[in-house]
This record gives C-alpha cells, sequence and structure tokens, in this order.
C-alpha cells in the first residue's frame, strides 16, 4: 500500500491511497467527458481534476468579452444546477464562484471579471 497522504484528526487518522486517488480523478474525468458529449454546444472553457477527493473546477476564462463570459458562467451554472455565491469584489476585479455535486463530483465554477474589460468593452461599443 502507498500511503499518498495522511489525515488527522482528534480522533481518527484516515489512509489515502495512491489508487483512491487516482479513482477520484478517473471518476471526475469520466463525468467531464460526459458532461462534454452530451452537452457539445456549450461554452467552451478551461477544466482542471483536482488531485483529491473527486474534483472537478471550470475555469470560464474566455472569451475576452466580459459579457460573454458571465453569460459562460451562467450556462454552465445553469446546465450543472450549481449555484452561484454572490459576486465578491476586490481590487478592481469581480469573482465569480458557484458550487455544485453531480453523481458524485464536487465540481466548482469559477470566473474572473476584471473592471479594465468592462471598461474597454464600453469604449469599443461607445458607451463611454
Amino acid at each position: 500500500m502507498i500511503v499518498s497522504q495522511l489525515i488527522k484528526g482528534p480522533f481518527v487518522a484516515i489512509t489515502i491511497t495512491h489508487s483512491e486517488q487516482a479513482a477520484w480523478q478517473r471518476r471526475a474525468s469520466q463525468l467531464l467527458g460526459r458532461l462534454l458529449t452530451t452537452f457539445p454546444t456549450l461554452p467552451v472553457i478551461a477544466w482542471t481534476v483536482g488531485p483529491a477527493g473527486s474534483t472537478l473546477v471550470g475555469r470560464c476564462a474566455y472569451p475576452d468579452d466580459p459579457a460573454a463570459r458571465r453569460t459562460a458562467f451562467a450556462t454552465w451554472c445553469a446546465v450543472l444546477g450549481a449555484r452561484p455565491r454572490p459576486d465578491h469584489i476586490s481590487g478592481g476585479v469581480t469573482h465569480l464562484r458557484a458550487l455544485t455535486n453531480v453523481d458524485g463530483v464536487r465540481v466548482t465554477l469559477v470566473a474572473e471579471i476584471f473592471d479594465a474589460d468592462i471598461e474597454a468593452e464600453e469604449v469599443r461599443h461607445g458607451a463611454r
């Protein structure tokens, strides 16, 4: 048995093996494959399979248009049934985040909307 991680608590110690971590990653990547096959017309986003637990993170980083990025985030949230958290604004960046659980996989969706992107979009469309 290869022990990759030991989690200690006041009453319990849990050993997590390499094969368990690999199984978590397979479950997450299989879910991603099913999603991309089932919904081929959804906006393209960047995906990361987590190293511990069955986790997927979808980052809505495309396109450069901030309204389209927000729409991509909302579209994936709707398809996955993810509940968006309130927008968090910090340092000229609006952070979007939503969480859900799909078939035993924890899915987090994130997006960043930069004030500079919004200002540039307004200039392009003559709003400023």
